[in-house]
């Protein structure tokens, strides 16, 4: 307060203002003090700050951005409070709010907007800026500026209950509950409602996501053909999104050729940006994947990495589906070198991502008897999720480890682990991962042999539920573990039949590590059954199944 006296008013008044910037530049501060008879620029008032010596805090090279140290930003502040009135000091955090927004920073604009308490303005903003986030894929950044509303502004807020059902699978929010709360909004709301299409057009996608886990070909098809004739030209990423619901659909109907197509067609329009195509070579190797086709998923992914890398984008998804493929083929090599940028750097990576490339390069670790660097990256994935608190996301990791100790052939310790976890077995079945954690406690019974018919059940009901999917590559994982049921129960015709149906969806890809990481018993099946094959009308199957048998350990 001494140090103030000295200071002509104007100044001093301005240098208050400043302190409700966390940090700011010559054109914000000219902002912030409009009202005021400024003696000098906004460029000459930083210079002023800089030789007076105001405990400032240069932020970058370019000596554009600053901040005041934290107490003696706290001491301005409060100065601040006492000069100026409720109403005042928000006129000043829209005057920043408004500078932020016009500027290219919407995060700090929304900050400010609702430090005004001006959520209507805060809202606004989020929703101008979501698209081009959205476009590239910052869902970590749209989860940031969410996270800053007050929670009961974001249950009444279409935008922001949609915009957070994005984020169920990294985050564990309740995709359904989100989007019937933003339905019965928009239910309401008038039609100049702005983003009024576009909204109903998002909510035609969960749509189709929930058909698509409900085996529902045709509605999935829809969904994506609604959002097509709906979504403007610039929302690239949503747009993207209907064709692959589309291409999903016709993949779903046993027409792969025509999903792939959907999807070509569409890119022969020029203005698609890169990371919409890169995005394309990715959801075509997904629909490849799904018909358990690893070669081609493997290229398309492939073509994607090369595209994202040419334009310095996130290569992520591409590389942990490239990565799946080359483990399931059993090439460990070149599986670690796609998963391992996926894991590497955690706060850059999808969670999602993350913690299945995780549980993969932990069973290859394994697989190459390399435990120190398996333990390694389980506790470096296990602090991370803890450090930002994603509880579900934890679980499944947690979930996952119980199938480490039975590959460890510690069925002891996976029983004592699967005591301690909290996990609601009823989640949806995310069928484009590596990881099913749902299959875990099947698994579990299984290797223990107890409740062998539940099992048996469980798993002909999912079986049932992938094939109307049409989704050969879980199914693989389904049959195989139902010949090991059977095995269990000295059912030997009926465990080889389900081996053969498992390893028949299998051959045409060249599925490896699938039958290895079921263990040894596994083997003693695929022994027997590749005896029964040795005769003439089987002798087509002996090259693949030798090929499995000879890699295992």
């Amino acid at each position: 307060a001494e140090v103030l006296t000295r200071i002509p008013p104007s100044l001093q008044s301005c240098l208050l203002k400043t302190a409700l910037l966390d940090r700011f530049c010559a054109p914000l501060c000219e902002a912030v003090c409009l009202d005021d008879p400024m003696e000098m620029t906004g460029d000459q008032f930083m210079q002023w700050l800089q030789k007076s010596n105001f405990f400032l805090i240069n932020l970058d090279p370019q000596n554009e951005w600053f901040r005041f140290h934290h107490l003696f930003q706290a001491d301005l502040q409060q100065m601040l409070k006492k000069q100026l009135s409720c109403q005042e000091l928000n006129a000043l955090h829209l005057r920043a709010s408004r500078w932020f927004a016009e500027n290219g920073w919407p995060g700090e604009a929304i900050r400010h907007a609702l430090a005004a308490h001006d959520t209507a303005t805060a809202v606004e903003i989020f929703a101008f800026h979501r698209r081009s986030e959205m476009n590239a894929e910052h869902w970590r950044q749209l989860e940031r500026w969410i996270r800053l509303f007050p929670e009961e502004v974001v249950e009444n807020d279409p935008v922001l209950l949609l915009t957070r059902a994005f984020l169920p699978l990294a985050y564990g929010y309740d995709m359904g509950s989100l989007v019937t709360k933003a339905v019965d909004l928009l239910a309401t709301m008038p039609e100049d409602y702005p983003f009024t299409q576009e909204l109903w057009a998002e909510v035609a996608y969960f749509t189709g996501l929930g058909a698509i886990m409900a085996g529902q070909a045709a509605t999935v098809i829809d969904a994506g053909a609604k959002m097509t004739d709906t979504l403007p030209p610039e929302a690239f990423y949503l747009r993207m999104q209907a064709l692959s619901l589309q291409a999903l659909g016709n993949q779903m109907s046993g027409n792969l050729n025509q999903g792939l197509q959907i999807i070509q067609e569409a890119l022969s329009a020029p203005a698609w940006p890169v990371n919409a195509r890169a995005k394309a070579f990715h959801n075509q190797s997904l629909l490849y994947f799904m018909e358990a086709d690893l070669a081609s998923g493997q290229t398309l992914a492939g073509e994607s990495i090369k595209l994202a890398l040419k334009h310095n984008l996130d290569a992520t998804e591409a590389r942990y589906f490239a990565g799946v493929a080359c483990y399931l083929r059993n090439d460990l090599t070149l599986a670690e070198q796609y998963l391992l940028p996926v894991t590497e750097y955690p706060a850059q990576a999808d969670l999602f991502f993350l913690v299945h490339a995780g549980c993969i390069l932990t069973r290859l670790y394994q697989a190459r008897k390399q435990p120190e660097k398996a333990e390694a990256l389980i506790q470096q994935t296990r602090l991370y999720l803890e450090e930002i608190d994603n509880r579900f996301l934890l679980t499944i990791f947690e979930t996952f480890q119980i199938e480490r100790a039975l590959d460890q052939g510690d069925i002891a310790r996976a029983r004592r682990l699967s005591l301690t976890l909290n996990i609601d077995w009823r989640l949806p079945f995310w069928i484009w991962h590596y990881y099913v954690f749902q299959l875990t406690p099947i698994k579990l019974w299984v290797t223990e042999g107890t409740k062998l018919d539940q099992a048996l059940s469980l798993l002909k009901e999912i079986d049932e539920f992938l094939r109307q999917m049409n989704r050969k590559i879980h199914r693989i994982d389904v049959l195989a573990l139902q010949a090991l049921a059977y095995q269990a129960l000295d059912n030997q015709p009926k465990a080889l039949e389900k081996l053969g149906q498992s390893l028949a969806l299998a051959a045409p890809g060249q599925f490896i590590r699938n039958y290895i990481d079921l263990g040894p018993r596994m083997r003693e099946l695929l022994v027997q059954l590749y005896h029964q094959a040795e005769k003439p009308e089987g002798a087509d199957d002996l090259p693949y199944m030798a090929q499995i048998l000879t890699a295992f350990p």
